[in-house]
């Protein structure tokens, strides 16, 4: 476990890096040699957050199947729903959405994601 979960200089999970780059099958290879899912990177964002602030559906879409949390936050108490809202990447909320997100759960400041997709002229 100690391999796959090991960080760079700067702080990257290979876990991280596959999600940041949407490499779905990577991820999937990751998970099953038990990279540590929740692992967290500078700042506190996770796998989810990284796929979601990127628009990576498939690789979102992996990262729930093997249960990531879909409300675990990063620094500011942001989620990658937050993330993914505020970039209007809807295939990519609705997704987290069917897994249990919480819509009106508030990062700092009492932001929630419809706030954020408002702010950044995303909102419905």
């Amino acid at each position: 476990r100690a391999l796959v979960d090991a960080k760079t200089a700067s702080g990257w999970a290979p876990l991280h890096l596959a999600a940041q780059a949407g490499d779905a099958a990577v991820l999937q290879v990751l998970l099953e040699r038990r990279a540590s899912l929740d692992l967290a990177h500078e700042g506190g964002a996770t796998a989810l957050h990284l796929a979601a602030q990127n628009n990576h559906v498939e690789a979102t879409r992996v990262l729930l199947s093997w249960r990531a949390s879909p409300n675990a936050t990063a620094q500011g108490g942001t989620t990658a729903l937050h993330m993914a809202s505020q970039r209007g990447h809807w295939e990519v909320a609705e997704l987290l959405l069917d897994y249990k997100a919480l819509p009106d759960l508030e990062a700092n400041a009492g932001i929630t994601p419809l706030i954020l997709a408002s702010q950044g002229g995303h909102a419905p």
